[in-house]
Parts: C-alpha cells; sequence; structure tokens
C-alpha cells in the first residue's frame, strides 16, 4: 500500500473533498469539516509516518528550528505585504469587496466548536495534509535531475493548492502569494516537506491568534483600514 502512496493521499484528499460535502445537508458543516479533517490526517500519519520523521532529521541538518521558525514568520508577513500591494495595484480591475468567503467559512466554524479543536484542525490537521497532498504527493516523485518534469510539477502543486481554497479569482490572487511561499520554502530545502510544513503551521497558528483576537475586537473600534490589512494578512 505504502508503494503507492503519494497517488493514494492525493486521491482520497480529493474523494474526501466530495464526500464531506455531499454530508454537509445531513451531518452539518462543522462535522463533515471534522470527518474529512480526521480521517485524510489519519490517512497520511499512516501513509507517511516514517518519511515525516526522516525529513524532521534531514532539515536540521540544515537549520537549527528557531531559525526555521523566524524566517517561517518573516515570509508570513512579507507574503501579507504581497497580498495588500496585489489588492491595491488590481482593484482598479477586479473587486475585490467579495474577498473572503472561505474565511467566513472558517469564522462561522470557529464560533461553533471549541477553540482547542478548531486550532487542532486550522493549525496542526490541515497543515499536515495538506502539505502531504499538494507538495509531497504532486512533488516527491520527480527525479531531481528532471528539471523541467520538476519545475511544471512545482507549478502544478502551486496552482492547485491556491485553487482549493477559493470560489473566486479574487480569492485565488491572494491565495497566490501562500501558495508560492510554500513550494519555495519546499524547493529551498531540497524538497523537504517538514520545510513547507513549518511556514503552513507558523502562517495558520498566526493567523487563527490573530482572527481569534479581531473577534473580540468590534469591527467599529477596530475601523476599516486596520480591519481590512488583518483581513488580507489572515487569509
Amino acid at each position: 500500500m505504502k508503494k503507492y502512496a503519494n497517488i493514494i493521499m492525493f486521491l482520497a484528499y480529493g474523494i474526501m473533498m466530495i464526500i464531506s460535502g455531499h454530508l454537509i445537508d445531513v451531518i452539518g458543516d462543522t462535522n463533515a469539516v471534522l470527518l474529512n479533517s480526521v480521517s485524510t490526517l489519519a490517512l497520511g500519519i499512516y501513509l507517511f509516518h516514517d518519511h515525516l520523521k526522516a525529513e524532521y532529521h534531514r532539515i536540521r541538518q540544515r537549520i537549527t528550528i528557531p531559525k526555521l521558525f523566524l524566517l517561517s514568520v518573516g515570509l508570513f508577513f512579507l507574503s501579507g505585504i504581497v497580498r495588500l500591494l496585489l489588492v491595491y495595484g488590481l482593484s482598479e480591475f477586479i473587486n475585490f469587496d467579495t474577498l473572503g468567503q472561505n474565511q467566513q467559512e472558517l469564522a462561522e466554524m470557529q464560533q461553533n466548536i471549541p477553540f482547542v479543536l478548531f486550532f487542532f484542525l486550522t493549525v496542526i490537521s490541515a497543515p499536515i495534509v495538506e502539505e502531504l497532498v499538494f507538495r509531497h504527493s504532486l512533488n516527491g516523485w520527480v527525479n531531481p535531475n528532471n528539471r523541467v518534469l520538476q519545475i511544471v510539477m512545482y507549478a502544478v502543486s502551486t496552482y492547485l493548492f491556491a485553487a482549493a481554497h477559493v470560489f473566486a479569482l479574487q480569492d485565488f490572487i491572494i491565495y497566490l502569494p501562500l501558495s508560492l511561499v510554500l513550494i519555495w520554502m519546499y524547493a529551498r530545502f531540497d524538497n523537504n516537506v517538514m520545510a513547507s510544513l513549518a511556514f503552513h503551521f507558523t502562517n495558520n497558528a498566526i493567523a487563527t491568534v490573530v482572527t481569534l483576537l479581531s473577534s473580540l475586537i468590534p469591527v467599529e473600534q477596530l475601523g476599516e483600514p486596520v480591519s481590512t490589512i488583518l483581513h488580507l494578512f489572515v487569509k
């Protein structure tokens, strides 16, 4: 089974997305998300636990964990700035007023479940599953000596990750910087999924905490400019 782990993980992710989508009317949004998240996480750990351990030891030979964390934090703010510039530069051509359907659904789920569970789903489960699917499963099989195929698959995984999180063109534009940073981290450390996973953990953790704190403060107190900036940073 593990011989075809990459294919199994990618297909299982897509199948569970379809199944959970059809079960929303039966068991509700939150339970459908829980079913999808727990099942794909369990499968990912079963298929790749040895690989994740090996990649963890490999990345520690390249960079210390504190430096990796600081790099991830820096890239988080860099991607946020790029998002702001994209919105500013393209606002004349694209309507960004309807941004964030994916973010709205996360906010609704946060209100319906305990914060600890929400934190687990967004900061632990989602990064592990998505990195195994969009970075490792799509790129891990490619021969590093085949640069053309490697670049093509980098582009494919970048597009698919961004597309999987959006409902409209404007959302895709906002998620693209995040997707580019993730594939850069993966490639920068010799296709090590732990590198992109470290950034994904950090990105989602900061975004989740900021979302929680901002939800406790009325929008009118934040002001529209501050609220808009926070909204872009916590995508």
